[in-house]
C-alpha cells in the first residue's frame, strides 16, 4: 500500500473514530434488548466500534484538537477525579455500585426490569468512554501516566493522531 493511501486510510478511521462513538454503546444496549441469540452480532459490532475509536484516541485528531484546553495544566488538575479514575477504576465505589444495580436489574428483577439494564450499562460505557476521551488529550499532564503530569509549563503537543493537524 502507498504511503499516499495510508494516510487516506487512517484520516477515514480517525474520522470514523470521532463521529463513531455512539456505535459501541448501541451495540451495548442491543446486547441487552435483543437477547442471548442476538449477542455476538451486537458483540461484533461493539468490538469494530471500539477499535475504530481506540484508534482515534491513539493521538490528537485535527477536530479534537479545537477542544484542547488553553491551560491543559490547570485542566487536568480539574480533572484529576476523572483522570485517576481512568487508570484505577476498580478502586473506584461507583464502579461496583453500577455493577452491582446492573446484576441486580437484569437478574434479581428480571421481567419488565430486565430491559433498564440496558440504561445502565449505555450509562456506564458512555461515562468511561468520556473519561476516555478526556484522558486522550490530557494524558501529557495526567500525573499517573508515565512522563505526566508536566504541568502547565510544557506547550499543548503537535496533534498526533493520524489526520495530523494543528491548533
Amino acid at each position: 500500500m502507498r504511503a499516499s493511501a495510508r494516510r487516506r486510510l487512517a484520516r477515514a478511521m480517525v474520522a470514523a473514530g470521532h463521529f463513531g462513538w455512539p456505535v459501541p454503546l448501541v451495540a451495548v444496549a442491543g446486547t441487552r434488548l435483543s437477547g442471548p441469540s442476538a449477542a455476538p452480532v451486537w458483540a461484533g459490532l461493539a468490538a469494530v466500534g471500539l477499535v475504530v475509536w481506540a484508534g482515534h484516541l491513539r493521538g490528537i485528531c485535527p477536530r479534537c484538537v479545537r477542544r484542547m484546553p488553553d491551560l491543559p495544566g490547570r485542566e487536568a488538575q480539574r480533572r484529576a477525579r476523572t483522570l485517576d479514575w481512568v487508570h484505577h477504576w476498580w478502586r473506584r465505589p461507583v464502579t461496583w455500585v453500577v455493577v452491582a444495580g446492573d446484576l441486580v436489574l437484569l437478574h434479581v428483577a428480571g421481567g419488565r426490569w430486565a430491559s433498564w439494564s440496558a440504561v445502565t450499562l449505555v450509562a456506564a460505557a458512555a461515562a468511561g468512554m468520556w473519561a476516555l476521551d478526556r484522558h486522550a488529550r490530557l494524558a501529557p499532564w495526567c500525573p499517573q501516566c508515565p512522563g505526566g503530569g508536566l504541568g502547565g509549563v510544557v506547550p499543548c503537543p503537535v496533534p498526533t493522531g493520524a489526520g495530523g493537524g494543528r491548533r
